[in-house]
């Protein structure tokens, strides 16, 4: 009886904390900020807690951060096949939202912990109406995870980045538009038969990993199984960089407020069978760049419009140069 009791209050406080989030939501949700330690010992808090609580962790890693800045960013990248095929489900397409994302940086105050909000994510990667009881428990569930795992600091649930209330990213013509329309296929094969599907990843990985411009591969998601392999990469520079983008209005002081950014990263290149063929496809920057930085303005992307012009003519070089070099040959 004890026991129904203790899920009846669990079930009831969820209920409570996801009607906070049912309408307008941010691409950011702050769960803690002014944790004491370290950033890296309060990572390897919630990486463990994560684990226990049957996430798998694809990747751990130290982002990049602008170059005048003296803070610490780290990402956790994870999942779990029950996520992941609850997610694919709703289209091959939606792949792109499996893999979730935790963020912790250092500030002036201590340590933050920031959550890719999957509500936000999936409504506009996924499907809204189909997924939304899913999305809203999957946050309180992670927010919960990283509360008893920090066990310090100020406890926020604070929505940050771009608030939306729809999935469709809303840019004024800058980047902006439908998710499914912005999905850029780099290369095709009509042989979709398991062999080829596994050769082409394998092609695709290969240059990620032999490119000549500092690109890293991050993670590596095999999901074969359902027609799909992702590729996490970045590139510590272009991160720096990025969030210099998003600095606050008015003030140079962004090293203290611009780190909730850093789930933006790794950047998926996907290899999937779709309608008989293979495909090897990308997200359109410029549309990735306002998806996940669309709160610093319109101005900030004018003035920087050729990052995200380089960091597609990178991704276009790495992932298909191999294919490109066999078709030739």
């Amino acid at each position: 009886m004890k026991g129904k009791v203790v899920l009846f209050v669990f079930l009831f406080l969820a209920l409570q904390i996801s009607s906070s989030f049912a309408i307008d939501n941010g691409v950011y949700v702050k769960v803690i900020e002014a944790a004491p330690g370290s950033y890296a010992e309060v990572s390897a808090r919630v990486e463990v807690a994560l684990k226990n609580a049957g996430w798998d962790i694809l990747a751990e890693y130290n982002t990049g951060v602008p170059e005048d800045c003296e803070r610490h960013s780290r990402v956790i990248v994870f999942t779990s096949p029950a996520y992941a095929q609850s997610v694919i489900i709703h289209g091959i397409q939606s792949v792109f939202a499996v893999p979730l994302r935790i963020g912790v940086y250092d500030d002036v105050d201590g340590v933050s912990v920031v959550l890719l909000n999957p509500v936000s994510i999936n409504r506009t990667m996924v499907n809204k109406k189909k997924f939304e009881a899913q999305s809203l428990t999957t946050l309180n569930a992670l927010s919960d995870l990283i509360v008893r795992a920090v066990a310090s600091g100020t406890v926020v649930n604070k929505q940050l980045g771009e608030i939306r209330r729809t999935g469709r990213v809303e840019a004024g013509g800058i980047g902006g538009g439908d998710f499914t329309d912005k999905i850029v296929t780099l290369y095709t094969s009509r042989d979709d038969s398991d062999a080829n599907f596994k050769k082409i990843a394998q092609k695709v990985k290969a240059g990620i990993l032999h490119n000549q411009d500092g690109w890293k591969l991050i993670y590596t998601l095999d999901l074969s199984s359902k027609g799909a392999m992702i590729f996490g990469v970045s590139e510590a520079k272009m991160e720096g960089s990025a969030f210099t983008i998003a600095r606050a209005k008015g003030s140079k002081l962004y090293k203290q407020v611009v780190l909730h950014h850093n789930t933006a990263f790794p950047i998926e290149v996907v290899v999937y069978k779709e309608e008989g063929k293979v495909k090897v496809v990308t997200l359109d920057e410029m549309y990735r760049m306002q998806l996940y930085f669309q709160d610093a303005g319109t101005w900030p992307f004018i003035t920087n419009i050729r990052k995200p012009i380089k960091i597609q003519e990178d991704i276009v070089d790495m992932a298909i140069g191999g294919l490109m070099q066999q078709i030739e040959n």
